[in-house]
């Protein structure tokens, strides 16, 4: 199944809206007609479609309803592909885009008696509210309400997102990749490796090498040479000291997350970082497992004293999407680092983006 983004203008849409309406109709007969002026798309609606095989099979839509809210509308899910999850993909897809574009609340109105989908729209976080507007006398219908909330905390991946430390790292890599007898590697070979624990990039590296006694020879010698290399190519991307002294001066709480061992972490923190207060840094720690298990978020989470809606992961890898995913927190990935294409256009991801100004919105 994949989710197509369109307009209210798309005949696949308009097509599963008359299918739509047909239900109603066929449970309300002629009272669906005075819902007629209401559902018509006299204003401009963002819509998305999910297709199977090329094939649409449900729709959402919203518009906007204020400067700062949108109104959900004409979500439909073919009754073959009913109690799948779709319907709540394709409005969690959806609100993705309301959140980036800044709007604070969304609204839906639907029939009082149509129980599925008020248990839909309560698990998505909308409270019932008092009917509004044309709707405020009519005892057929319920509306419906959910607030997106600030985000009160930052989490950031280390490397390739704050850092870029890839040069270093392929240097020492090489060099004891060489004194060893195996292959080199290129910088863009690497980059396919990232994302791990230092035993699961060596693994990688070595390939049908790799073996636990291999491992282990390799990566002690990469860690000797690393940390006694002066890592003068490693340097913080641009903007990230700015932006993160954005975010500190207006309160919102900062962390890392990372898989580089804590004390490789807090090196660079002293060499680039001293005047931003992180409330935590978990990094790869042996008592604890790695990303992407969402173990080390959940840490950060529960000392910031925040709920899960209230943070967010800043990663570029993967690696950093199914982190977030599994924390069951929001994900950005920025352009910059060590990810690629397929990154940047998951599903998951709330927004991929080329410049850190970006993110502020979301605070």
């Amino acid at each position: 199944m994949e989710f197509v983004l369109t307009d209210e203008n798309d005949e696949r849409f308009l097509k599963l809206v008359l299918e739509l309406d047909r239900g109603y109709y066929e449970r309300i007969g002629d009272e669906l007609a005075k819902y007629d002026e209401y559902n018509e798309f006299k204003t401009p609606h963002v819509v998305l479609l999910a297709l199977d095989s090329n094939c649409p099979i449900a729709c959402a839509s919203y518009r906007t309803f204020n400067e700062n809210s949108v109104e959900f509308k004409r979500v439909y899910v073919k009754k073959d592909y009913r109690k799948r999850g779709v319907a709540y993909g394709l409005i969690k897809q959806l609100e993705k885009l309301v959140i980036r574009d800044n709007f604070r609340y969304s609204y839906i109105v639907t029939g009082k008696n149509n129980h599925a989908a008020i248990e839909l729209y309560k698990k998505l976080d909308y409270q019932l509210i008092d009917n509004f507007d044309e709707f405020a006398d009519d005892e057929a219908v319920v509306c419906m309400k959910k607030e997106f909330k600030s985000k009160k905390l930052a989490i950031f991946d280390f490397d390739g997102t704050l850092l870029d430390s890839v040069h270093d790292v392929v240097d020492c890599f090489n060099k004891t990749l060489t004194k060893y007898g195996f292959r080199n590697l290129t910088r863009e070979e690497f980059l396919k490796y990232l994302g791990g624990n230092i035993d699961e990039i060596v693994s990688l590296i070595l390939e049908e090498k790799s073996t636990p006694e291999n491992i282990k020879m390799v990566k002690d010698t990469y860690l000797n040479m690393y940390y006694s290399s002066d890592k003068e190519k490693s340097v913080p991307f641009p903007k990230s000291h700015e932006i993160l002294r954005y975010l500190q001066d207006r309160g919102v709480i900062l962390a890392i997350n990372s898989n580089r061992f804590n004390d490789s972490i807090d090196t660079f923190l002293l060499r680039f970082f001293t005047d931003i207060e992180f409330i935590s840094r978990m990094g790869h720690d042996f008592d604890y497992p790695s990303k992407p298990d969402p173990y080390g978020v959940h840490e950060i989470i529960k000392k910031a004293g925040v709920s899960l809606d209230e943070a967010i992961y800043i990663g570029d890898s993967s690696t950093d999407i199914k982190t977030a995913r599994n924390a069951g927190i929001d994900c950005v990935i920025v352009k910059w680092g060590y990810g690629n294409e397929d990154d940047w256009n998951d599903d998951y991801v709330l927004e991929a983006i080329d410049d850190f100004d970006e993110i502020i919105k979301y605070f």
